[in-house]
């Protein structure tokens, strides 16, 4: 289904104007990235696993990382892989976790989000020895 990938290609379109004109720091598009690709990862190892009846990735840990911004990943990965689309109580939570990480999203380009932004302390402040990138 098309839709998906339109979906995921307007949120990251929104996102990269929203660190343009929102000043939304640039991390969060290498974040959402990040834990999309991952996301993707492991519902492509959940789908390999489920098919040779082996060890498989705890729904828990799929809807986590949706929630953390992996959640176009998640998406794009149910429809490569026809993976978790059936399932209503899991789709349910994942459905559920696409509009929190959105909301808390929308939240942050607010001036209230934007200064709760600005008083989480740096990488360098907290000792990992990084440069201030954030």
């Amino acid at each position: 289904m098309k839709l998906r990938l339109w979906l995921v290609a307007i949120f990251f379109s929104g996102l990269l104007l929203a660190t343009g004109v929102l000043t939304l720091p640039i991390w969060f598009t290498t974040v959402y990235s990040l834990m999309s690709v991952l996301t993707f990862a492991l519902y492509g190892k959940d789908k390999s696993a489920a098919r040779k009846k082996r060890w498989r990735v705890k729904e828990r840990t799929l809807h986590l990382f949706a929630l953390f911004g992996g959640w176009p990943g998640a998406m794009l990965a149910q429809q490569k892989f026809r993976h978790k689309t059936q399932k209503q109580p899991f789709r349910f939570i994942y459905w559920l976790t696409i509009v929190t990480n959105c909301a808390v999203l929308v939240w942050l380009c607010t001036s209230d989000g934007r200064s709760f932004l600005q008083v989480l302390p740096t990488a360098s402040e907290l000792g990992l020895g990084w440069p201030n990138v954030f």
